[in-house]
């Protein structure tokens, strides 16, 4: 039951006087035809109160929520399972937003009508705790801060269940032009995932430009401009954790929206979310030319090489009028279809294909002299330039050193043209392929073996379709318009990419001061330099925006890995390197502990009883694999393992709260030993969760301070913390050794006798 985080179940004999008046009728029944008392607690699945209780769950949840405006109705089909030989009856308690109103709430019970009220977090707090003093789990606790709906549900029918239907209302907070959206679910890391299904309708008074969830994937389907669907995808519904979205209606031309969360030590990180709506279909486009350089050395001969010419046949038929294209081939030699860039023609598109055709694989392979022939085309005017380069080896034939390649698709490129790479199978160059990309502005794609070529390159192909704007390059002001650069640091992504038609711009980094600002964006739109300019207050935005550091720090430590592995490919420069690779390889171990960011070469962290203390055995373990792995493997399975990964941190853009990443297997695998809570991250050592912020300290050393979690102490000591976002930690499961104010305070998840005594007067004041 760790997944879902709305439903308690408990037998209204237990509760007594928390039975709620749904009709006369269902008040009558005795406790025996209700059946044994339980209760089903949101993280730890049902908890027997009396023996021989049943045990009523949650099987799966269904959530539909419509949108028009900023009014929100949230439908929730609640299925409940009842696995015992008795009728049950359950108390239903769902945490909802605050000011949430009920529209509805039914099931398909016998007796008197169904009735369910919402109480203020107040006396929800005051229910929640008089049932974790029963059920001595104060996982419910999770929940004590929200605003709650309640109502009892009967009969909850043997081996059949229930279906519990919940709507309500309420209305959304609207920062600006964007819009948000949060549905409240659980911290929890558990293995018990119950099955989400969330669907969202978005009904806005404007073209919406961009959407946006950091916590969740979520696909969309517009409809119209204005009217836009969202789902839950399957990566998606694997992630614990409240679901939150945004939308940003479309502005003047390019829109945009701050989210900002401060740091304790001044200033803070940002996230500037920038979109355009997705162009109307008769909108003048920028026409684009396309090059495709494509490896026909004898190692693509085969299915393979089938595949690429598919791709390449159908990248050929998409081409739109105006736009222009070229074909290269190449293995120890080099050929192309045209010596220059023709113009889409039913003649030249004919031509193509016939090219394509006669192409038969053989010799070594010459990346240096393909690349640059290709970089060195004259370009077509009022074009944007796109290469598409694909390759399945190394570079063995012509210049095949590797910082020479790189230095020289620099040079050469004088059109700037972006060259996409495919690396298919593993014997590639991987840093290289990533390193042409990024410093042009595009993407790396690698194809497994058994992955089909054509799919992979006509999905990138696909997305490239109408460049919205290009170039985008950042500046930022004070309030008065003066240039401010030292008010940002670390701004992740270094150099900004292109804006494709539907694609949003995050760009992620720390701020200094607390003075307001403006965001200026230049690119070129439509082949005319555009400049916009937001201003934006600085303010604080509390917990709501928790994800913004982490979200920043998974790119940070992209940047700084890829640092490290393209210094690899001159064994001088890296000899000569010395104190500056241990510094990043410090701040990449720092980024790790402080966020719980897990990468290939600090998974150890999370292993069961790792001692955190060691911060100089930790370092000395993770710059060994940093040296031989990272900067060593250039090419096979490793080095493509290595740059899916590096990938998956520098693209980031939702939160990955189980530390997803690529096993050497190539299978994914998630990390349940580090949790992310609020701002902080927790390392599961010795059975006891521990705030990163505590990681140095001995594992055996004492708390400076025990406090039972579910005390009167406990809730004051997280009231006054990151905010009050720390609620989460109820849901972890074990005991929790927190930093508050500089001490250790150990938070038990068993009840202390004292934790609960009457005030003295002259005891310690509760930690603050």
């Amino acid at each position: 039951m760790r997944r879902w985080i709305a439903v308690i179940a408990v037998s209204s004999s237990i509760l007594g006087s928390f039975d709620l008046a749904r009709g006369q009728g269902a008040h009558d029944r005795t406790a025996a035809e209700r059946g044994a008392g339980s209760v089903l607690v949101p993280q730890g699945g049902s908890v027997v109160v009396r023996d021989g209780a049943g045990r009523v769950g949650v099987a799966a949840v269904a959530v539909d929520i419509d949108i028009v405006g900023q009014v929100a109705t949230t439908t929730l089909r609640v299925s409940l399972n009842n696995p015992t030989r008795t009728t049950q009856e359950v108390e239903l308690m769902l945490p909802v937003p605050r000011a949430a109103v009920v529209r509805g709430f039914d099931f398909g019970g016998a007796g008197g009508a169904p009735s369910a009220e919402v109480l203020p977090a107040a006396r929800a707090r005051a229910l929640y705790d008089s049932i974790v003093a029963r059920v001595k789990d104060p996982a419910l606790l999770e929940f004590a801060d929200f605003d709650t709906l309640r109502s009892s549900v009967f009969p909850v029918t043997p081996g059949k269940g229930q279906i519990v239907k919940v709507v309500y209302e309420h209305v959304l907070v609207a920062d600006g032009d964007r819009v948000d959206y949060v549905l409240p679910r659980s911290e929890s890391l558990g293995p018990n995932w119950i099955p989400w299904t969330v669907e969202a309708r978005i009904r806005a008074p404007r073209p919406i430009a961009a959407l946006y969830s950091p916590t969740h994937a979520m696909t969309e389907l517009r409809a119209a401009p204005s009217d836009v669907r969202m789902r839950l995808d399957v990566n998606g519904a694997r992630e614990p954790g409240p679901i939150r979205f945004s939308w940003l209606l479309e502005g003047n031309g390019l829109a945009a929206t701050l989210y900002l969360h401060p740091d304790a030590r001044g200033g803070g990180y940002f996230l500037l979310l920038c979109g355009l709506p997705p162009a109307a279909a008769d909108a003048p486009k920028t026409k684009r030319e396309i090059l495709l350089v494509i490896d026909r050395s004898g190692s693509m001969r085969g299915e393979k090489f089938e595949q690429a010419r598919a791709a390449a046949i159908q990248i050929v038929a998409g081409i739109e009028d105006g736009e222009w294209f070229n074909i290269f081939d190449y293995s120890s030699s080099i050929a192309s279809f045209s010596e220059q860039p023709v113009q889409r023609s039913e003649r030249t598109l004919a031509d193509a294909t016939a090219y394509l055709q006669q192409l038969t694989p053989d010799g070594g392979t010459d990346i240096h002299g393909a690349l640059t022939d290709a970089l060195r085309q004259n370009h077509a005017p009022g074009t944007h330039p796109i290469v598409l380069f694909l390759t399945d080896g190394m570079p063995t034939v012509g210049i095949t050193d590797e910082t020479r390649i790189r230095g020289d698709a620099v040079t050469e490129n004088r059109h700037a043209r972006r060259v996409f790479t495919f690396g298919v199978g593993h014997d590639v160059n991987a840093p290289l392929l990533d390193q042409l990309a990024m410093q042009s502005r595009a993407t790396s794609t690698y194809v497994q073996p058994a992955e089909n070529v054509e799919a992979k390159v006509s999905e990138v192909y696909r997305r490239l379709h109408g460049p919205r704007l290009t170039a985008p390059s950042l500046r930022v002001l004070d309030a008065q318009g003066v240039a401010a650069p030292q008010r940002v640091a670390d701004v992740e992504p270094r150099t900004l990419p292109d804006l494709y038609d539907g694609d949003p711009l995050l760009v992620l980094g720390r701020l200094r001061g607390d003075g307001d600002l403006v965001f200026e964006i230049e690119g070129e739109r439509l082949g005319r330099s555009t400049t916009f300019r937001f201003p934006f207050r600085v303010r604080s935005t509390g917990e709501d925006c928790a994800f913004v550091p982490r979200l920043w720090a998974s790119r940070r430590i992209a940047s700084l890995l890829d640092d490290l592995r393209m210094s690899g490919a001159d064994p001088n420069v890296a000899l000569a390197r010395g104190a500056q690779d241990g510094e990043i390889a410090r701040e990449i171990y720092a980024l790790s502990t402080e966020f719980g960011i897990l990468t290939e070469y600090t998974s150890f962290l999370a292993q069961e009883g790792s001692v955190l203390a060691d911060e100089t055995g930790n370092l000395a373990r993770m710059n060994d694999q940093l040296q031989n792995r990272l900067r060593r493997q250039r090419a096979g399975r490793e080095a493509v393992l290595q740059a899916m990964n590096t990938e998956r941190l520098r693209n980031q853009d939702r939160l990955n709260r189980r530390n997803r990443q690529l096993d050497q297997a190539m299978k994914e695998t998630a990390f349940d030993r580090v949790a992310q809570v609020g701002q902080r991250a927790f390392f599961s050592i010795k059975g006891r969760w521990v705030d990163s912020r505590l990681a140095k300290r001995p594992a055996d050393q004492a708390p400076d301070e025990v406090v039972a979690l579910a005390s009167d102490r406990a809730r004051l000591a997280l009231s006054g913390l990151d905010g009050g976002g720390l609620g989460g930690i109820y849901a972890l499961g074990a005991d929790v050794l927190l930093e508050v104010s500089g001490k250790a305070v150990l938070f038990q998840r068993a009840p202390q006798p004292s934790a609960e005594a009457p005030a003295d007067p002259t005891a310690s004041p509760p930690i603050r």
